[in-house]
C-alpha cells in the first residue's frame, strides 16, 4: 500500500507501531506511563487479565464492546450506579487496555472460556454478566456453555446473530492495514485521537457524550496492538455467533435484553428484538431516542435489569 511505502521512505516505522530495532514508538510507551493500571490482575493460561473491582454485594461482571476497555463503564454514571448496590468487576478483554492477548483468543467463544477461568481463579460464583455490543455474543456463549454457573445475563445492545452490517465492516477496516501504518507516523496519534472523538459522538448519538469521557485513555485504545486485537475479534465475531445462534431456543439462563431505538451500530431488529422472540422467558426493554451507548444514557434501566436477578 502507498502508506507503507511512504512510511518506509520517511523512516517512520512499520505497521506494528515500532521503530527500527523493535522498540515501541515513543508515544506508545508514554501512553502506558500516563495511564497505568487502575485495577488488579489475574492470570489464566498464561494471560494476565486486568480488571477493575468496585462496590460490594452480588457480583456483576461487565464485558466491554469493540475497541473499548474496562474503564469505559466508569466514565459515565452507569458504573457508580451499579457499584452502589453490587460488586462490579469490569475486565479489559484480552489485548485491550492492560490485559495480555495470548494465542487463540480471537472471538467471543475463546474469550468466554477465558473469562470463566478468570472468575474461577477469583472465586466469583454465579455472577450476573453484562455484555455490551460485541460482548453480547461473549455472554451468550458463556450462558450456553456454563448455564449452571450464571445468575443472569444482560445483553446490552448486544450482537447476537450473524449479520454483515456496514458498521461491522467499517470497524474492522479501521482496525487494520492503513490505520496501523498511519499510527507509525508522527501525525498518526493526533489523527487517531481526532477520529476516536468523532467515533464516540457517532456511537452515542443522538445522546451527548458524557463529560466523564474526557477521562477515557484514548491513547491506550489506539495503540496498534489493541487495533490488531480488535480487528481479529471483529473478524471472528460472525463465525462464532453462527455456531450458537441455533441453540438459543434452549437457552436456560435468565436473560434481560436492552436495546436502543436509534442504535446505528447494533441494529435492534437484527439482534436484540430477534433474540427476545426466540429465547424462552427473555425480557426485552427498548429505550426510545437512545443510541448505542444506552447504559450511559439510561443507567437506571441497566440497574433495573440487573436488579431483577437478585435472589
Amino acid at each position: 500500500m502507498w502508506l507503507d511505502e511512504l512510511a518506509a521512505e520517511w523512516g517512520l516505522g512499520d505497521k506494528s507501531g515500532q521503530h527500527a530495532g523493535g522498540a515501541p514508538a515513543p508515544w506508545i510507551a508514554q501512553a502506558e506511563r500516563d495511564h497505568p493500571p487502575q485495577g488488579a490482575f489475574v492470570s489464566v493460561n498464561g494471560v494476565g487479565l486486568h480488571y477493575l473491582d468496585r462496590g460490594s454485594g452480588r457480583p456483576v461482571v461487565f464485558l466491554h464492546g469493540a475497541a473499548m476497555l474496562a474503564q469505559e463503564l466508569f466514565c459515565g454514571p452507569a458504573g457508580a450506579a451499579l457499584a452502589a448496590t453490587f460488586r462490579v468487576i469490569a475486565f479489559d478483554r484480552p489485548g485491550y487496555g492492560h490485559s495480555g492477548r495470548g494465542e487463540g483468543l480471537a472471538g467471543p467463544a475463546a474469550q468466554a472460556r477465558l473469562i470463566h477461568g478468570a472468575l474461577s481463579r477469583l472465586g466469583v460464583g454465579r455472577p450476573i454478566l453484562i455484555g455490551h455490543s460485541w460482548s453480547g455474543a461473549l455472554v451468550l456463549h458463556y450462558g450456553l456453555e456454563y448455564p449452571d454457573e450464571v445468575a443472569g445475563i444482560v445483553s446490552l445492545a448486544g450482537w447476537s446473530f450473524a449479520a454483515h452490517q456496514a458498521s461491522l465492516k467499517l470497524l474492522s477496516l479501521l482496525s487494520q492495514g492503513a490505520v496501523e501504518t498511519v499510527m507509525g507516523m508522527p501525525f498518526g496519534p493526533k489523527l487517531a485521537r481526532h477520529m476516536a472523538a468523532k467515533g464516540l459522538e457517532k456511537v452515542f448519538a443522538p445522546n451527548p457524550v458524557p463529560p466523564g469521557y474526557g477521562d477515557l485513555p484514548i491513547e491506550l485504545m489506539i495503540r496498534p496492538s489493541q487495533l490488531r486485537a480488535n480487528a481479529d475479534d471483529l473478524h471472528a465475531l460472525n463465525h462464532d455467533i453462527m455456531a450458537i445462534q441455533r441453540q438459543y431456543r434452549r437457552f436456560e439462563v435468565p436473560l434481560e435484553i436492552l436495546v436502543a431505538a436509534e442504535d446505528s451500530v447494533v441494529e435492534p431488529a437484527r439482534h436484540g428484538k430477534r433474540l427476545a422472540a426466540i429465547v424462552p422467558g427473555a425480557r426485552l426493554t427498548e429505550l426510545p431516542a437512545t443510541g448505542h451507548m444506552l447504559h450511559h444514557a439510561h443507567p437506571e434501566a441497566l440497574v433495573a435489569a440487573v436488579s431483577r436477578f437478585r435472589d
